[in-house]
């Protein structure tokens, strides 16, 4: 093509993609990258690359930005283009990809288009494959993170969609990425290393961020046989996060320090949190060992039971050691009534161990928030905070004035940041 007719063209290819007309300027850079002239010619590359990106047809970007990503004198966004169609391509919406193919993407990511502060296609590609592939090697999530320089990440988490909640920050993506794979890889110092320097270093982390990070590093801990230290951990945690899972881990670590009183406190609190059954299996069998502890064969066998008909039921592994102690209770797993049918057995009993009758308060409810979910209770100069969750009675009972008796659990208050009194086991007197 002479050059005469190489510049009208170029002209021309230029006001179709001024004018939005994307396709028919795409046609005419393929034209133009075509010929000798335009082989070469940053303008056109760029042009005919930014039109196929405007087409979705990221592909042939990808095939025709990677050899001019190699050409001396190229624009800067020419390969940047590149490395954002090979986003779109493989990564924004697909997890198909197996790792053998994943990798040398990501690699050639970095490779064409270095990291750099501010929105860029290698961390979005990372943090997108990680969450969406499934199965992934420790080891290779490791080596998948160490991709990223966590230095030019973004801190800064941002807005929810709810009003004072925030979304994680890349770093904080990170972070929970190759700590879960530090941990799973049973790197258990390193991941411990990295979730404490993420606390020390980040001004501002995402709603509940800390927690899960005191959390991972209360683990880490607990595997290192460290059990003191993760239990004092744990006993912050279970103050602003009551979730089942953590009580549960909060009693194992007492368990392992011999502190069966805590040990039972925390299990008859994660038991009668809310979970399903079925996943809290563990706890059922930490907390059969503390009936024995405290010589309460019968409720011993009961959950003996339970764990027996989960795991059979559910097809999981018995193991010698439990078809032994059924044995030795001439217990048949495939005789067992439903699991569920067991718990509900097990639940009075359960809950009688949460609570002394001797340290009942007595009051009435104060105030009850518009939403009525929450409120508070007066009892002579306090007054405690209660979520309706915690009444033993219907929510839409609830009422000012309404005598009530409870007891009061140690808590912590989100907004002046200090532990606190909550009301729980709320009956109407």
């Amino acid at each position: 093509m002479e050059q005469n007719s190489f510049d009208l063209a170029l002209e021309q290819a230029h006001n179709l993609k001024q004018a939005g007309n994307w396709s028919a300027a795409a046609e005419i850079y393929q034209t133009l990258y075509a010929s000798d002239i335009g082989k070469s010619n940053p303008r056109v590359i760029f042009s005919l690359l930014y039109c196929l990106k405007k087409l979705e047809n990221y592909a042939l970007a990808v095939e025709i930005g990677l050899p001019a990503c190699a050409l001396e004198g190229i624009w800067d966004s020419i390969p940047q283009t590149t490395a954002w169609c090979i986003y779109y391509q493989y990564f924004r919406s697909c997890a198909s990809l197996p790792p053998d193919q994943a990798v040398p993407w990501l690699e050639k990511i970095r490779q064409i288009h270095p990291l750099r502060s501010g929105l860029h296609p290698l961390p979005l590609s990372v943090f997108s494959y990680l969450s969406q592939a499934t199965g992934l090697n420790p080891t290779l999530v490791i080596q998948i993170c160490h991709l990223l320089d966590p230095a030019l990440l973004d801190s800064t988490p941002q807005p929810g969609s709810k009003p004072g909640s925030f979304y994680p920050s890349a770093l904080e993506k990170y972070v929970n990425h190759l700590s879960k794979a530090l941990f799973a890889n049973e790197q258990f110092q390193d991941c411990i290393n990295l979730c404490q320097q993420t606390l020390d270093n980040c001004a501002a982390l995402s709603t509940n961020q800390e927690i899960w990070l005191k959390r991972r590093i209360a683990l880490c801990l607990a595997k290192l046989g460290n059990y003191p230290e993760a239990l004092a951990i744990y006993r912050q945690l279970v103050l602003r996060k009551p979730e089942w899972f953590i009580l549960y881990e909060t009693a194992l670590a007492a368990y392992r320090i011999q502190d069966y009183v805590l040990a039972l406190q925390m299990a008859v609190k994660a038991a009668t949190a809310v979970g399903e059954v079925d996943v809290k299996i563990h706890l059922w069998e930490l907390l059969k060992s503390l009936m024995a502890q405290n010589r309460k064969p019968e409720q011993a066998v009961s959950l003996l039971k339970l764990c027996a008909a989960i795991r059979y039921q559910r097809h999981w592994h018995l193991g010698q050691d439990l078809m032994a102690e059924l044995s030795s209770y001439n217990i048949v797993p495939d005789s067992l009534p439903p699991f569920k049918a067991i718990y509900s057995q097990c639940r009075p009993w359960i809950q009688d161990l949460l609570f002394d009758p001797a340290q009942a308060l007595t009051g009435w409810i104060d105030k009850v928030f518009p939403h009525g979910k929450a409120g508070f209770i007066k009892a002579g100069p306090n007054s405690y905070y209660f979520q309706a969750a915690n009444c033993s009675f219907p929510p839409a009972e609830l009422r000012p004035g309404l005598k009530v008796s409870f007891h009061a659990q140690p808590s912590f208050d989100p907004k002046k940041q200090q532990d606190s009194l909550a009301a729980v086991n709320i009956k109407k007197q």
